[in-house]
């Protein structure tokens, strides 16, 4: 089976006044994806309104119609500073293009955007939409070299690193049939649950269950670990994987609320896979459409409270060893389990560190659960941040080691003995961090314990 095709950054052509720039430069990948501005009258009546990340109201639009930012981002691009702030300002997306939350009042920002990005908490998809949505803005060949461009393709397929080779196809929806998994019996009163008995689910065929730091993965290590595609303006047929997930029957798969809220370009969940840019890895991997999603109703986009989503395929996959569900700790001992000191598991294809590249090989990495009282008082600094029993957090306090290793929605997990049979149990999913393996500052994810009975109560065929 055929592998998703990349292509190569394309020259932009840029302008010393910023509206028609310069000639023979090389592209630079910096934050969002900007065409040369248009003129156009704009509705503000039809235009979200937003705050910024200085707290000022503004009006949620693209940033080619921001003259304010505009103007920082040609003009004071080199800065840090600028960069974070813009990156802040993202306040949603047409398709994959960003919007930015924009105030003609911005003139004068600077003073205080130094140091505005310490007291932000981000998602980690926001770490990966920070990094994959290129920017067609332009330095000279001098400061920016071919060579060094080496940039993550991981999430995006319209972006090719120096030394990747394009693949010719994208991989077909699958078509298969299922193999009806062994049902889980009555849960509680008047419930009944499509989930999968474990042995049927928490079950690999490699069987590592200490891994030291973060590694490549073995194909079939974490078959219940899946990439979410997201429809590219670029090219539509080839999607971007930005978020990560898991299955948990043969027709759902459990990520983070905050991969798919407002993400309308989400549309197909990608499984069994293991180098998402390679076909002679050995995995056999399938693409299905996403049919329904369904975002807690308690989710609230700016705290990351209640950040958990349900998402079901239009067909139901069947259960190879490449492709397994992953067990829910739905029984009542590992409802009440804090973890505290275990040292559970995360896998993804995300960053591999803050602002850092990609990996387009399944990885993995193991760290430590923290108490709530510690994650509690390492992220007091931050107002938006809750921290109670909805949430767990794990993670090195001396930092180098964190989420960013996986993707935001993707499974937190940890090894149980269930009737003398070992397997795996997803006790959260990726939410959010300060930066990523940030010394001080475990992740946070959201604990599925909390939601079993929101989970079963959604699952449906």
């Amino acid at each position: 089976m055929q592998k998703i095709p990349q292509r190569n950054l394309t020259k932009g052509t840029s302008s010393s006044d910023g509206t028609d720039i310069l000639n023979g430069v090389k592209p630079v990948v910096l934050l969002i994806q900007i065409y040369m501005p248009l003129v156009r009258f704009l509705d503000l009546t039809q235009l979200s309104k937003c705050q910024t990340p200085l707290g000022e109201a503004g009006i949620c639009l693209g940033i080619k119609q921001c003259s304010s930012l505009m103007e920082l981002l040609v003009k004071q691009r080199h800065k840090p500073e600028v960069v974070n702030y813009l990156r802040s300002a993202v306040c949603g997306y047409d398709n994959l293009e960003p919007k930015v939350c924009c105030t003609e009042s911005i003139g004068k920002p600077l003073d205080d955007i130094t140091n505005f990005y310490s007291n932000r908490i981000i998602s980690f998809y926001q770490v990966s939409m920070y990094l994959v949505l290129d920017i067609e803005i332009d330095r000279p060949v001098a400061s920016q070299p071919e060579e060094n461009l080496k940039f993550p393709s991981i999430s995006d397929p319209n972006v090719l690193t120096k030394n990747q080779t394009p693949k010719p196809k994208p991989v077909p929806v699958s078509t298969t049939t299922t193999v009806k998994p062994v049902i889980t019996p009555v849960i509680g009163k008047n419930k009944r649950s499509v989930l999968p008995e474990p042995g049927v689910c928490g079950v690999n065929t490699q069987f590592n269950v200490r891994v030291v730091g973060g590694t490549n993965a073995s194909l079939g290590a974490w078959p219940w670990v899946v990439a979410l595609g997201y429809k590219s303006t670029k090219n539509p047929r080839m999607p971007a994987y930005l978020c990560g997930g898991s299955l948990i029957t043969d027709s759902h798969i459990l990520t983070a609320a905050h991969c798919v809220y407002n993400r309308k370009n989400l549309f197909t969940v990608r499984l069994g896979d293991l180098n998402l840019y390679r076909d002679d890895d050995g995995a056999h991997p399938v693409e299905i459409p996403i049919a329904d999603r369904i975002i807690h109703p308690g989710y609230n986009p700016t705290t990351f409270v209640n950040d958990i989503a349900i998402l079901r395929m239009e067909k139901p996959v069947t259960f190879t060893k490449l492709i397994r569900p992953v067990c829910l700790p739905i029984e009542p001992d590992l409802r009440t389990k804090d973890y505290v000191n275990r040292k559970p598991f995360i896998a993804g294809w995300g960053t591999l560190s803050f602002n850092g590249p990609s990996s387009d090989v399944l990885q993995q990495l193991q760290v430590p659960v923290v108490s709530e009282g510690e994650c509690r008082r390492a992220f007091e600094p931050f107002k938006t941040a809750v921290i109670d029993s909805r949430v767990v957090c794990a993670g090195y306090l001396r930092g180098g080691k964190d989420a960013c290793k996986g993707d935001s929605g993707g499974p937190l997990m940890d090894y149980e003995f269930r009737n003398k049979l070992g397997v795996f149990y997803q006790i959260g999913v990726v939410s959010y961090g300060y930066k990523c393996a940030e010394p001080g500052f475990p992740g946070v994810y959201t604990r599925v314990s909390k939601f079993a009975d929101w989970i079963i109560d959604n699952l449906y065929e």
